[in-house]
């Protein structure tokens, strides 16, 4: 039983909280990275697959 509460310690130990990173580097390649994907998306939206097609394709609709 000792070794199960150690373990749960450890796991506790290494989680971080999820914090936004507020890096200004790290926000400006976020943001670049978005408009990309919406830029692409307007070009080629009757390509795109719906979501909840992907979803059930591969069995993770609720």
């Amino acid at each position: 039983m000792a070794e199960t509460e150690q373990n749960e310690q450890v796991k506790e130990d290494n989680v971080t909280a999820d914090v936004e990173s507020t890096d200004p580097d790290y926000v400006a390649w976020r943001e670049a990275q978005i408009r990309k994907a919406q830029e692409t998306y307007r070009q080629n939206s009757d390509q795109t697959i719906p979501l909840q097609t992907v979803m059930a394709q591969f069995g993770l609709e609720h």
